[in-house]
């Protein structure tokens, strides 16, 4: 699922991958069946309540696309397409909000590979992407007007070539691209790199510890929840699992400071999420960070072919809505919000993750619940 915020204290929510396992999809992650379904969720400020907002459908079920937001639409790219999942090219569709309408957007000439991307969109109006995985060797641009690709692959060197977890824009126009890691490569979170759309040039930025020890920098993992707010200034990270065994999941919270370049450990109140991972963050206002779905791990493995996780013994789909609130000061989690309806569950990216797929009106604000032994699939 593709999860992106308007500015608006909602959260959007599109596609993602459902829980339930077909033989008919082998091709996508586990076998999971893709889903077209586009809603959103509201956080009350005043009694916590989650309320659920309908959106018309896409017309693709596809999972782990990037949103792009632009004033009055959004731009969804890449990820797994359940119907074009052998398509030569790069997927994308659009969709107005005013117009309440889906588009297909422009595109002129060959377009980069199909994949899971990370995509940003720079002062330039271009839109830059590089790959998730699968295709480490390809960054590209887009034009969302004219409908132009630009391959800029030449611009990377042998250094630079490793999958991006996740990607922003700085406050100074540039692009910052944090590394993925897999069960092939551990890729340090003390660097990263920043690409100058002006000039077309890569610089790698060392990121410190706040600390001497540095104890703040997180541990090379994949599949954290990470997010930036919304001066871009700063990037929170949490929770994910380890690259390597025994494969436990986090339950920290991490803070880069892009105005110091450095990681710290911020102290919060309030009891934090479940270790999990394949979650996602969003900030839904200057102050709130909303923490939704993924997967709470006591264990994680990796299957045979190394591309996705799965469920093992101990783990299990998590429901939760947790907030984080946020001051000058201080940081507290306020809510950890379970819903007990049947739901279908689906992967979901923010920039991937697992996510629910919320089909009930009201949630109720209630005690943490274990949902190991519940069917949750409709």
């Amino acid at each position: 699922m593709s999860v992106f915020t308007r500015n608006d204290s909602t959260l959007y929510m599109y596609g993602g991958f459902l829980k339930s396992h077909s033989q008919n999809n082998r091709s996508l992650p586990g076998g999971m069946p893709a889903t077209n379904v586009f809603d959103a969720i509201s956080i009350d400020p005043h009694d916590g309540m989650v309320r659920h907002i309908v959106l018309p459908p896409g017309d693709t079920k596809v999972g782990l696309s990037q949103a792009v937001v632009f004033p009055d639409h959004v731009l969804f790219i890449g990820g797994y397409c359940q119907d074009c999942f052998n398509a030569s090219e790069l997927f994308l569709s659009q969709y107005f909000f005013d117009q309440q309408r889906w588009d297909s957007p422009p595109t002129y000439g060959s377009g980069p590979p199909q994949g899971t991307v990370s995509a940003t969109l720079a002062d330039d109006g271009k839109v830059y992407i590089r790959y998730q995985q699968g295709h480490p060797n390809d960054f590209w641009s887009y034009d969302p007007f004219s409908g132009q690709f630009e391959n800029l692959s030449v611009t990377l060197s042998p250094r630079d070539l490793y999958p991006v977890h996740f990607s922003w824009k700085l406050p100074d126009g540039n692009v910052a691209f944090l590394a993925e890691n897999d069960a092939d490569h551990n890729y340090s979170l003390d660097v990263l790199l920043v690409y100058n759309t002006r000039t077309r040039a890569w610089s790698s930025r060392r990121i410190g510890a706040k600390n001497q020890q540095h104890k703040n920098i997180p541990q090379n993992k994949r599949y954290f929840g990470i997010t930036n707010d919304q001066s871009s200034k700063k990037i929170y990270l949490y929770g994910g699992v380890a690259v390597n065994p025994p494969y436990g999941g986090y339950s920290d919270l991490k803070v880069l400071d892009t105005s110091t370049w450095t990681w710290e450990s911020p102290h919060y109140a309030g009891a934090p999420p479940r270790s999990q991972y394949r979650h996602g963050m969003e900030f839904i206002n200057e102050n709130t960070l909303v923490l939704i779905g993924g997967i709470i791990s006591s264990l994680w493995e990796l299957r045979v072919d190394k591309t996705m996780p799965f469920l093992a013994k101990g783990d299990y789909w998590c429901d939760h809505i947790n907030v984080l609130q946020i001051s000058n000061t201080t940081a507290e989690w306020v809510t950890n919000i379970t819903h007990h309806h049947t739901i279908d569950e689906s992967i979901s990216s923010s920039p991937s993750a697992y996510f629910i797929d919320p089909r009930a009106i009201t949630y109720t604000q209630d005690d943490y619940q274990d949902f190991s032994d519940v069917d949750m699939e409709s």
